[in-house]
C-alpha cells in the first residue's frame, strides 16, 4: 500500500510542477473549474489502479514467504529425523536404544528463539518382552512408540523370539492379539501363544512369514504363503529362520511378492537358495518415523511432514538372528571364542606363549612364557602380547573401510594376578609389581617389531637397590614421586625389538591408602578380575568457537572447499569449545571458515587424522550408581559380564552407571608424542586424550593388521590371567567398501 501511494504523490506532485511552469495561470471565472475536475479525474485513475495492483503485489509477496516457509518446515522435519537418529545411537544397549525410539515419540521439540519446532512419531514393525513369563501363552510386549492408521497387526500369525539375537526356541504361532493403550504414549500387545514360551522383559520379538517353495535368486522375488500383511510395502530386511544367518533385503512387496531381492551386505553377491515350502522369514527390525516440521502462528503457519521409513541397525544384535552377516553383526565380539583365537595366534618365543586355562569353572587366558632382553634398567625386560589375526574377512577391516578408513572401537578385558586357590575361588600369593593390560593400534604384523599403545593396571620400581620386576624404567612417570605406586597407564610400545621400547604417555594414580578405587586393596594388589576399557575414536577434525552446536547433528554431512565429511561425533576441549569429529572424508577437504551459523577455529585448523582415546575400569562389586562418570560410585561388573559405557558421557545417568572414567594426570610425556593433548568438560573433564603417535594406515582387506589383543609386561606376567576380551565397533562396517549407517540405515523418505 505504501509503496504504490508514494508513486501516486509523485505523480501528482509532478503534473503539478509542469503545469506551472509551462502555462499561464487561467483567470479564476473561466479556467480554475474545469483544472480541479482534471486533477480530481487523475486521482481517480491512480486510485483505481493502485488497488488492482495491490492483490497482485500481496500475493506475490505472501506466495514467496509461504514458498520460504515451506523450505524450512522441510529441513525442520529433516532435523526431526536426525535427531531421533541421534538419541539413537547416543545410548549402548539394544533395549536401551529400543527406548529410545519409544522416549521420543508423540514429542514436540522447540528450537531456540522461536525458529520453528519438530513433531515425531514412531512406529516401529517389531515388540519388546514387556513381562518376564515362564511358560506363558499370554505373551506381553510392548511398542516403542504406536501404530499408524493405515497400518494394522494381523489378528492370528506367527512370530519368533530373540535374546540379543539368539532365538528363544522356534518361530510359534499366535491366535490372537490384544492391543492397549495409544499413540500418545505407546502400546501394548499381548499375544495368545499356542505353544507356552520362557521370557525375560527386554526380549525382541519379530514378525514372521511363511514362505512357498522356490529357489531364492538375485534380483528376484520371493512368494509368501502366509504372513505377508505384517511386512512393510518398501525396503524390509529378513531371514530365512534355520537357513543360515544370510540378511536378504528386498525393494518393494506387491500382494504376496517379495521384490527384487538382494544380499543385504553385499548387493552383488550371487544369491541361489532353496526355499522348501513353509520356509519361516523373519522379518528383521523396521521402523517408520514421521517428523512434521513447523514455524510461524495464525496466517502465516507452514508445516511440512515426512516419513522416513526402513530397517534400523545399531552396533550389536540390533538386527539377525544370531548375530552374523550383518553391517553391524559381528560389531561385538565376546566371549571364550576370543581367548581361544588369542591363544592359537601365540607360540613365539619373540612374542610370549599363551594358552587357555579353567579357573572355577570358567575359560580364562595365561602366560605360559615371556620374552627377556637386555639393556638399560630393570633387566632383563619381560613381555608378552597377543593380538588379533588381521587380514581377510576381518570384522575390523569391514568397520575401518566403512567409516572410510577410519576405525573406532571400544575394547575391554578383565584381569587377575596371582595364584589361583580353586577351594575360594579366588587368587592368592598376588604379586606386588605388575603391568597387564590391553593393546590396541597394532599396526604390524605379531612380531617383537610391533608398535602398539598400550593401557595397563600397573605398579613398578625402579632400578634402586636390589629391586628388578622386568618392567623398563621408562614406563614410569615422575619416577621420584610414583615408584611403586599402583597407576593405571596409558603407554607406547615403539617396536625396539626384544627389549621393547616401552614409555608411559599419561597416567593416573590409584588409591592404595584406603583402595577407594577398588581394583587395587591397601597393599597396592589387583582385585580379582577388574576390568578396564578403552575407548578409541580415529577421526578427522573441526573445533568451533562456541560451546554447544545443538543444530549439528551426528551425520551430517560438512563440506569443506573440493571436499565433503560425515559428523562422527561432538565432543568438547578443555576449553569448553565444540569439537566435531568427521569420517567418510570424501575429496580434498579443507576447513571451511563457518559451519551454519558457527564459525570454526583456524588455530585448530582441519587435523585430518588423530585417536582420542577415553579410558574406563570398574571391579566386580556394585557401589550404588550417580550421573558423575569420573568417581568411584559406580555399578559393578562380574565376571562372566560384559558391559559398555554410554556413548554420549555428558547424558551419563545412574542407570549406566557401570563404569569409572579416567581424568588424566596433567603431566604428560610429549617428548615421546609431542601430538599429546588433554580434552574434556563437564562430565568428561580432562578425560579425552588427543594423540596422533599410532594411526591407521593405506591398508587393504589382505594386509589389515592385528589391531587389538591383551599385553602384560614384567618377570610377574606368568602369573597375569585375562578374561571376557571383548571389542565393540563404533562405524559402519561394510562389505567391499559400500559402507553403512552407524544407527539407523538409510531410510526412504517420503
Amino acid at each position: 500500500m505504501k509503496k504504490h501511494s508514494i508513486h501516486f504523490q509523485l505523480a501528482v506532485e509532478e503534473q503539478t510542477h509542469v503545469r506551472q511552469r509551462n502555462f499561464p495561470l487561467f483567470p479564476a471565472s473561466k479556467g480554475r473549474g474545469a483544472i480541479l475536475v482534471g486533477l480530481i479525474m487523475i486521482m481517480v485513475i491512480f486510485a483505481i489502479l493502485a488497488a488492482a495492483l495491490l492483490p497482485l503485489t500481496s500475493t506475490s509477496f505472501f506466495s514467496e514467504v509461504a514458498a520460504n516457509n515451506m523450505n524450512k518446515a522441510y529441513y525442520l522435519a529433516e532435523s526431526g529425523y536426525r535427531y531421533a537418529a541421534s538419541q539413537f545411537i547416543s545410548v549402548s544397549g539394544e533395549t536401551n536404544r529400543d527406548n529410545i525410539i519409544g522416549s521420543v515419540h508423540n514429542k514436540t521439540y522447540n528450537l531456540s528463539g522461536g525458529a520453528g519446532s519438530f513433531y515425531i512419531e514412531s512406529y516401529p514393525y517389531y515388540y519388546k518382552v514387556n513381562a518376564a513369563g515362564t511358560n506363558t501363552t499370554a505373551l506381553q510386549t510392548k511398542i516403542n512408540g504406536g501404530i499408524p492408521s493405515d497400518r494394522t497387526i494381523p489378528t492370528t500369525g506367527r512370530i519368533v523370539i530373540l535374546n540379543e539375537g539368539t532365538l528363544v526356541g522356534t518361530a510359534v504361532n499366535y491366535t490372537n492379539v490384544v492391543l492397549a493403550g495409544s499413540n500418545a504414549t505407546y502400546r501394548t500387545a499381548t499375544f495368545t501363544l499356542s505353544s507356552p514360551v520362557t521370557v525375560t522383559e527386554g526380549y525382541t520379538v519379530l514378525p514372521v512369514a511363511t514362505a512357498t517353495a522356490q529357489t531364492l535368486t538375485t534380483n528376484g522375488n520371493l512368494t509368501l504363503s502366509a504372513g505377508a500383511a505384517a511386512f512393510p510395502d518398501i525396503r524390509g530386511t529378513f531371514q530365512l529362520v534355520g537357513a543360515g544367518s544370510t540378511v536378504y533385503i528386498y525393494e518393494k512387496k506387491v500382494g504376496n511378492n517379495l521384490q527384487n531381492i538382494t544380499n543385504f551386505i553385499n548387493p552383488t553377491n550371487t544369491i541361489s537358495v532353496a526355499v522348501t515350502n513353509g520356509q519361516d522369514v523373519a522379518l528383521l527390525k523396521y521402523l517408520d518415523i514421521r517428523s512434521t516440521g513447523s514455524l510461524g502462528s495464525g496466517i502465516m503457519s507452514t508445516s511440512r511432514k515426512l516419513t522416513y521409513r526402513g530397517p534400523i541397525a545399531a552396533i550389536n544384535s540390533d538386527q539377525g538372528l544370531a548375530s552374523n552377516g550383518l553391517p553391524e553383526a559381528q560389531a561385538e565380539q565376546k566371549g571364550d571364542a576370543l581367548l581361544t583365537m588369542l591363544a592359537d595366534a601365540s607360540g613365539s618365543t619373540s612374542t610370549g606363549n599363551f594358552a587357555t586355562t579353567t579357573l572355577g569353572g570358567d575359560t580364562a587366558l595365561s602366560i605360559t612364557q615371556t620374552t627377556s632382553g637386555s639393556g638399560a634398567g630393570n633387566q632383563p625386560s619381560m613381555e608378552a602380547y597377543v593380538s588379533m589375526p588381521g587380514g581377510a574377512n576381518n570384522p575390523i577391516y569391514q568397520s575401518w573401510d566403512g567409516a572410510g578408513s577410519y576405525l573406532s572401537y571400544d575394547i575391554q578385558v578383565k584381569v587377575a594376578t596371582g595364584t589361583w586357590n580353586s577351594a575360594t575361588n579366588s587368587f592368592i600369593a598376588k604379586p606386588d609389581t605388575y603391568c597387564a593390560g590391553i593393546m590396541f593400534r597394532a599396526s604390524t604384523a605379531l612380531s617383537n617389531q610391533a608398535p602398539f599403545y598400550g593401557f595397563s593396571i600397573m605398579r613398578s620400581n625402579n632400578n634402586r637397590g636390589n629391586n628388578n620386576d622386568g618392567i623398563k624404567d621408562t614406563m614410569i612417570p615422575d619416577p621420584a614421586t610414583n615408584n611403586n605406586k599402583a597407576m593405571l597407564v596409558l603407554w607406547t610400545r615403539n617396536s625396539n625389538q626384544g627389549n621393547g621400547d616401552d614409555n608411559w604417555l599419561a597416567y593416573k594414580l590409584l588409591d592404595e591408602d584406603d583402595g577407594s578405587d577398588v581394583i587395587v586393596d591397601d597393599d597396592g594388589h589387583v582385585d580379582d578380575w577388574s576390568t578396564l576399557l578403552v575407548r578409541i575414536v580415529e577421526a578427522a577434525s573441526l573445533k568451533l568457537t562456541v560451546n554447544d552446536a545443538a543444530t549439528i547433528n551426528l551425520g551430517d554431512t560438512i563440506t569443506g572447499g573440493a571436499g565433503t565429511a560425515e559428523v562422527f561425533r561432538k565432543i568438547n576441549d578443555s576449553d569448553g569449545k565444540v569439537v566435531l569429529l568427521l569420517n567418510k572424508v570424501v575429496g580434498t577437504f579443507t576447513r571451511p571458515n563457518t559451519i551454519g551459523s558457527f564459525t570454526t577455529d583456524s588455530t585448530w585448523g582441519y587435523r585430518s587424522r588423530d585417536n582420542y582415546i577415553w579410558v574406563f575400569y570398574t571391579d566386580r562389586i556394585d557401589h550404588s550408581s550417580d550421573t558423575t562418570a569420573l568417581n568411584n560410585v559406580r555399578l559393578g561388573q562380574t565376571r562372566g559380564t560384559v558391559n559398555w559405557p554410554m556413548n554420549q558421557i555428558q547424558n551419563w545417568d545412574a542407570a549406566g552407571d557401570k563404569f569409572t572414567l579416567v581424568a588424566w594426570n596433567a603431566s604428560l610425556n610429549t617428548a615421546q608424542d609431542s601430538t599429546l593433548h588433554i580434552m574434556g568438560s563437564g562430565k568428561e573433564a580432562g578425560a579425552i586424550l588427543r594423540t596422533q603417535k599410532w594411526t591407521t594406515g593405506a591398508y587393504t582387506m589382505g594386509s589389515f593388521p592385528p589391531e587389538i589383543g591383551v599385553v602384560s609386561l614384567g618377570k610377574n606376567s606368568v602369573k597375569t590371567y585375562f578374561d571376557d576380551l571383548a571389542y565393540y565397533l563404533k562405524g559402519g562396517v561394510s562389505s567391499g567398501g559400500t559402507g553403512s549407517e552407524t544407527g539407523f540405515l538409510p531410510p526412504i523418505q517420503q
